[in-house]
């Protein structure tokens, strides 16, 4: 009797300690499903800043290049032009926008 006791004990000790890993492996499956939504979540949110700028860089864009091909008149280098390089080329340089005066 004791020795069918002790199988009895062994095979639920077996079981026990698959079951716990079984838990344990999808407590974190479930970890890492939260944290891949909470990333996509940032990735989201960063996209939807990008092209929040994006509008204005291109109106800043659009100025510019107006301002570079006035016919008549003499090409000044005035704080709201040297403004709208610096602005435009800063987000050109860090890759918000691909290709300056783009419509």
């Amino acid at each position: 009797m004791s020795i069918r006791l002790q199988q009895m004990s062994a095979m639920l000790l077996a079981n026990y300690t698959r079951f716990y890993s079984l838990a344990h492996t999808f407590r974190l499956y479930v970890q890492v499903i939260r944290e891949k939504a909470d990333t996509q979540k940032t990735i989201d949110n960063l996209v939807k800043a990008i092209e929040d700028k994006e509008i204005f860089i291109k109106v800043a864009q659009t100025r510019l290049q107006e301002r570079s091909q006035r016919l008549g008149c003499e090409n000044c280098h005035d704080k709201p032009m040297i403004g709208l390089v610096d602005y435009t080329v800063a987000y050109v340089h860090i890759g918000i926008v691909s290709r300056p005066f783009e419509a």
